[in-house]
């Protein structure tokens, strides 16, 4: 086998596995990136493209990665529960919300497998200028209940879903085509 043959063997191979890691659903991975001092952010237009919401390129950092504002769970004065704006893309119940301790922690879950999103980031807010931010891995339709806090201190006002596209089930079709088509022409390039 050349060089070349190889190359192309290793790069079908890394596409084959991204796209079946993609329809997989991966084990939900919740990173806490820290507190941050940004904004105030007001509420993002769905009517704009994510790049248009400040707050959108200060979760991702860049305006070519800035992901859809999903909703927002907003706590009752009293912290004793809140409701979703249903001003994003996925209705509120497509998310599960716990308060806890007061409104200085949340138990998340979500389901997004009947959308056509992924969660990807967190964005949680004193009502200030203070903004504490998770990230989860974009893969990830089905949570299981996962804890984010505020700062343990001040109360939290709300919290914003952000999240990317993913392509329509349809798709999943053409990746087993595609993977298919790829081990087929391996078994050629090898012989």
């Amino acid at each position: 086998m050349s060089v070349q043959q190889a190359k192309c063997c290793v790069a079908i191979f890394l596409a084959t596995f991204a796209a079946f890691r993609a329809s997989a659903g991966a084990a939900v991975i919740l990173m806490d990136k820290g507190i941050f001092l940004a904004g105030p952010f007001g509420v993002p237009d769905i009517h704009q493209p994510p790049w248009a919401s400040g707050e959108a390129v200060f979760l991702s950092g860049s305006p070519a990665t800035a992901p859809y504002y999903l909703n927002e769970f907003v706590l009752n004065s009293d912290a004793s529960a809140g409701q979703f704006s249903n001003n994003g893309w996925v209705n509120g119940g497509a998310f599960n919300v716990s308060v806890i301790q007061n409104g200085t922690s949340f138990s998340l879950s979500w389901d997004l497998s009947n959308t056509h999103f992924t969660a990807a980031y967190l964005s949680i807010n004193f009502d200030n200028i203070f903004y504490h931010v998770y990230q989860t891995d974009d893969a990830v339709t089905l949570s299981t209940q996962v804890e984010v806090t505020g700062n343990l201190r001040d109360q939290i006002s709300h919290i914003r879903f952000f999240g990317h596209r993913v392509p329509e089930s349809g798709t999943s079709g053409v990746f087993l085509v595609v993977a298919l088509g790829s081990i087929v022409l391996m078994r050629r390039l090898l012989t």
